[in-house]
């Protein structure tokens, strides 16, 4: 995905985009690891993992932009709803929604959360 960007905001072997290379590296070859993809899955995998190289350009970007995001404050710390699939987490994050004092983020924002 071209997007005419190239600032990871990162550097050294622990980058965003050397990650991004291992993985589609140790997807591709059988010698370097047992589990290999299959055809649809290497497919799969590259366009996610290229629409998340994208987002971190564009996000990178978009902050380099509006630097005074930084200077946001929060009346209180995020909160976050993590278990394991079909346990009730979206019920419990649908619920926590509802309070007049929180806001939950809508399914486009979390899908592609960049103005």
């Amino acid at each position: 995905v071209k997007t005419g960007l190239s600032d990871f905001d990162d550097d050294g072997s622990h980058s965003f985009a050397n990650q991004y290379r291992i993985c589609e590296r140790y997807g591709r070859d059988q010698q370097l690891h047992k589990a290999r993809y299959s055809p649809l899955g290497f497919i799969a995998a590259k366009e996610t993992l290229s629409k998340r190289m994208k987002m971190r350009l564009q996000l990178i970007d978009y902050l380099k932009k509006h630097s005074s995001i930084k200077d946001v404050e929060f009346s209180m710390a995020p909160r976050f709803v993590i278990g394991y699939p079909r346990t009730g987490t979206t019920y419990l994050h649908d619920m926590l929604g509802l309070h007049p004092e929180t806001r939950s983020h809508l399914i486009w924002e979390q899908i592609s959360p960049l103005p």
